[in-house]
């Protein structure tokens, strides 16, 4: 979450070097990393046993 906001608007509020590069990029990185999070937690669904009745 702090990638996707911090470097875009890094981008609007100084001028940084490499400011257009991870502003395009982000969105790729933010995409990468849910379906990482999304192949992780189904990983963890199906391996799930509940402790109650």
């Amino acid at each position: 979450m702090g990638f996707t906001a911090f470097y875009p608007s890094l981008f609007y509020i100084a001028n940084y070097k490499y400011g257009l590069m991870l502003v395009l990029i982000t969105p790729v990185v933010s995409i990468l990393f849910f379906l990482i999070s999304y192949k992780v937690w189904n990983l963890a669904l199906r391996h799930y046993s509940s402790a109650g009745n």
